[in-house]
């Protein structure tokens, strides 16, 4: 027996299989965990022109590349908790920002119902003071002195001013107070929903807000192109650099797509270092030449700090087509930016439709 231990000991079959296995089988579930994170804090409202939210975004991201590599317990532990601590000061300070919002609204309803008590109110005194005229009007019909009458009616139509008056004034005020209070929270609510619809960093369209435009030009039968954008070597940039630069960089994509196109166009970012174009009323020979006059902007563009080339990006575009969904035109502008990857990068590619008489000639 003693002979069969040692030689079970010797197989190794009760040491611990390790730690890797463990983190292998872990990873996914956390970077789900930390991709979830990201899409929570994304639609919170962040003030102060979402810093806050740009700087907890940075630190999820960094976190997710030191995971993607990391095979050592205490090291995901500590860059786990540095970005759950981030995470949970930014939430925090999303949830006090909603709070602030419900109660303002709240302040709103109670507004809307004090308005309606003062209007039920002073029906109340109204109708109660002119129950009161009416009595000495009726007094005054038995009234034989004329000049006593005359005094009696006098004192009467002065009081009915007074009251119409001061009716006249508190309708005032509380009108007044109701619309500056409206106007406030239409203003936040414009404001809230105008930032809804952009990207943090870039301050440009955001995923959302590309899909509801790209749907609406859909259905509303417009021509135009969908043009994806991917800058190059975008991880390399971000682990030579770090995240400031690389956030540098989209920002620079952002605002030379921006300025380079119509104001009828629409530029998003798709999240990462991807972006789309809607171009209203372009084929694909105009659309591939204006971003190729963007591509060629972007790559003089002094950025990157020691680096005397600039960004390069791959666009691939394609042009909307009777029938197409959003599924069916991102997924021809997809192909033509893995044909712009697949050549060299740093080149626009173009994917026509294929239409019927096309197919019938093969």
């Amino acid at each position: 027996m003693a002979l069969g231990k040692d030689r079970y000991i010797e197989l190794g079959l009760q040491e611990p299989a390790g730690d890797g296995g463990l983190v292998a089988a872990l990873r996914p579930v956390i970077d789900r965990a930390l991709a979830m994170l990201v899409q929570a804090i994304q639609t919170g409202e962040d003030e102060n022109g979402g810093a806050k939210r740009r700087e907890t975004l940075a630190e999820i991201d960094r976190c997710r590349h030191l995971l993607a590599d990391a095979t050592e317990p205490a090291r995901i532990e500590a860059a786990s908790q540095q970005v759950f601590s981030v995470c949970e000061t930014t939430l925090q300070a999303l949830a006090a920002q909603r709070s602030a919002r419900e109660a303002e609204i709240n302040s709103l309803i109670g507004l809307v119902r004090e308005a309606v008590a003062t209007i039920s109110g002073d029906n109340h005194r109204f109708d109660s003071n002119l129950d009161q005229t009416t009595s000495r009007f009726e007094r005054m019909a038995l009234c034989n002195d004329l000049r006593q009458l005359k005094l009696q009616l006098a004192a009467e139509v002065t009081e009915l001013k007074r009251i119409a008056a001061e009716r006249q004034q508190s309708w005032q005020a509380t009108v007044t107070v109701f619309e500056n209070r409206v106007a406030t929270l239409e203003q936040q609510l414009v404001s809230t929903r105008h930032e809804a619809s952009l990207d943090p960093l870039t301050r440009i369209a955001n995923r959302r807000t590309f899909d509801r435009m790209c749907q609406q030009w859909l259905s509303d039968q417009s021509q135009f192109v969908l043009a994806l954008i991917d800058l190059d070597d975008f991880k390399t940039i971000n682990d030579t650099h770090g995240h400031s630069v690389g956030d540098k960089v989209l920002q620079a994509v952002a605002q030379a797509l921006k300025t380079s196109l119509r104001s009828s166009d629409l530029v998003a970012r798709f999240g990462g270092d991807e972006f789309a174009v809607l171009g209203s009323g372009l084929t694909l020979n105009q659309a591939e030449s204006r971003l190729r006059a963007v591509t060629a902007k972007l790559a003089t563009a002094t950025v990157i700090p020691g680096e005397a080339k600039g960004i390069t990006v791959s666009c691939g575009i394609a042009e909307c087509s009777a029938g197409d969904t959003i599924d069916s035109l991102m997924h021809r502008a997809d192909q033509a930016l893995y044909d712009a990857k697949r050549r060299g990068k740093n080149r626009v590619a173009v994917k026509s439709q294929t239409f019927i008489r096309d197919l019938l000639k093969g």
